[in-house]
Protein backbone atom coordinates (compact mmCIF):
# COMPACT_ATOMS: atom_id res chain seq x y z
CA UNK A 1 0.00 0.00 0.00
CA UNK A 2 2.54 2.51 0.84
CA UNK A 3 4.30 1.57 -2.02
CA UNK A 4 0.90 2.29 -4.90
CA UNK A 5 0.41 5.43 -1.88
CA UNK A 6 4.14 6.84 -3.12
CA UNK A 7 3.48 6.39 -7.44
CA UNK A 8 -0.45 7.31 -6.63
CA UNK A 9 0.91 10.38 -5.21
CA UNK A 10 3.29 11.00 -7.95
CA UNK A 11 0.69 10.55 -10.83
CA UNK A 12 0.83 7.04 -12.07
CA UNK A 13 -2.76 5.66 -12.89
CA UNK A 14 -2.72 2.41 -12.37
CA UNK A 15 -1.51 3.04 -8.17
CA UNK A 16 -4.28 5.79 -8.19
CA UNK A 17 -6.78 3.17 -9.36
CA UNK A 18 -5.12 0.56 -7.10
CA UNK A 19 -5.43 3.27 -3.81
CA UNK A 20 -8.97 3.97 -5.09
CA UNK A 21 -10.10 -0.01 -5.04
CA UNK A 22 -8.30 -0.25 -1.45
CA UNK A 23 -10.06 2.27 -0.08
CA UNK A 24 -13.46 1.75 -1.54
CA UNK A 25 -13.29 -2.24 -0.38
CA UNK A 26 -11.46 -1.16 3.23
CA UNK A 27 -8.64 -3.17 2.07
CA UNK A 28 -5.82 -2.30 3.75
CA UNK A 29 -7.15 0.56 5.32
CA UNK A 30 -11.06 1.77 6.44
CA UNK A 31 -13.41 2.14 3.89
CA UNK A 32 -13.74 5.96 2.59
CA UNK A 33 -15.82 6.20 -0.72
CA UNK A 34 -14.70 10.09 -0.67
CA UNK A 35 -11.12 9.48 -1.12
CA UNK A 36 -11.72 6.44 -2.95
CA UNK A 37 -13.62 8.28 -5.76
CA UNK A 38 -10.89 11.12 -5.40
CA UNK A 39 -8.15 8.11 -5.97
CA UNK A 40 -10.53 6.78 -9.12
CA UNK A 41 -11.05 10.35 -10.46
CA UNK A 42 -7.15 10.82 -10.85
CA UNK A 43 -6.81 7.72 -12.33
CA UNK A 44 -9.44 8.23 -14.85
CA UNK A 45 -7.37 11.81 -15.66
CA UNK A 46 -4.41 9.62 -16.20
CA UNK A 47 -6.03 7.15 -18.69
CA UNK A 48 -7.20 4.57 -16.70
CA UNK A 49 -10.31 3.31 -18.21
CA UNK A 50 -11.54 1.28 -15.09
CA UNK A 51 -11.12 4.34 -12.84
CA UNK A 52 -13.10 6.00 -15.49
CA UNK A 53 -15.78 3.00 -15.01
CA UNK A 54 -15.43 2.87 -11.06
CA UNK A 55 -15.82 6.69 -10.86
CA UNK A 56 -19.26 6.79 -12.54
CA UNK A 57 -19.97 3.51 -10.85
CA UNK A 58 -19.41 4.89 -7.40
CA UNK A 59 -20.73 8.38 -7.87
CA UNK A 60 -24.12 6.98 -8.30
CA UNK A 61 -23.91 5.60 -4.41
CA UNK A 62 -22.78 9.25 -3.16
CA UNK A 63 -24.26 12.67 -2.67
CA UNK A 64 -23.59 15.65 -4.24
CA UNK A 65 -21.51 16.93 -1.44
CA UNK A 66 -19.66 14.12 -1.24
CA UNK A 67 -18.62 13.93 -5.10
CA UNK A 68 -17.55 17.44 -4.72
CA UNK A 69 -15.35 17.12 -1.73
CA UNK A 70 -13.89 14.31 -3.50
CA UNK A 71 -13.38 16.26 -6.88
CA UNK A 72 -11.80 19.28 -4.19
CA UNK A 73 -9.55 16.72 -2.78
CA UNK A 74 -8.23 15.65 -6.48
CA UNK A 75 -8.26 19.28 -7.07
CA UNK A 76 -5.71 19.82 -3.73
CA UNK A 77 -3.20 17.09 -4.84
CA UNK A 78 -2.91 17.89 -8.45
CA UNK A 79 -1.86 21.15 -7.26
CA UNK A 80 0.43 20.16 -4.59
CA UNK A 81 2.16 17.59 -7.03
CA UNK A 82 2.39 20.30 -9.70
CA UNK A 83 4.69 22.27 -8.05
Amino acid sequence: ARYWMTMAEKGNGAAQYNIGRMLYYGQGARKDPIEAFKWFLLASENGIEQGRIAALLLADKMTREQVVEATVRARDLRRKYAR
